[in-house]
C-alpha cells in the first residue's frame, strides 16, 4: 500500500498522540535495539509506520482512531459508496483499525450522501 508523505506525516504524529501506539512504538525500538529477532511479536516498524502482522496476509497498516474516519472517506468515496460489506474487505485487507466493524458501521450510518439514497 503506497501511503502520500502528508498522509504518512499525519500518521506518524497521531501514533505519539495515541497512548496504545506509543507503548506499541517504545516496545518495538526496544526491541529492535537489543535483536532483531528477540521476540516475536504481532507488530513491526517499516518505514516508521507501525504494521500488525497478520499470520495469513501480508502485513496492515496500523491506525490511530484519530484517523479512523479519514481514512473510511478515502476508501468510501473510492469504491462509490457501495456498502458495508465492500468498504469492511477492502479495509481488512490494507489497514489494522482496533474495534473496526463498529466504527465502520457508525461512519456508513452518518454518511450524508448515503442517507440520499
Amino acid at each position: 500500500m503506497k501511503v502520500s508523505d502528508q498522509l504518512q506525516q499525519d500518521i506518524k504524529h497521531e501514533y505519539a498522540e495515541e497512548l496504545k501506539w506509543e507503548h506499541i512504538l517504545q516496545i518495538l525500538e526496544r526491541k529492535n535495539a537489543l535483536r532483531p529477532d528477540a521476540a516475536r511479536l504481532l507488530y513491526e516498524i517499516r518505514d516508521d509506520l507501525i504494521f500488525y502482522k497478520d499470520l495469513e496476509k501480508e502485513p496492515h497498516l496500523c491506525m490511530s482512531k484519530s484517523l479512523y474516519s479519514r481514512m473510511f472517506k478515502i476508501v468510501y468515496d473510492n469504491i462509490d459508496h457501495s456498502g458495508y460489506a465492500q468498504i469492511h474487505e477492502r479495509l481488512i485487507n490494507l489497514l489494522y483499525f482496533y474495534d473496526l466493524l463498529k466504527n465502520l458501521y457508525e461512519y456508513i450510518q452518518h454518511c450524508s450522501q448515503c442517507q440520499l439514497s
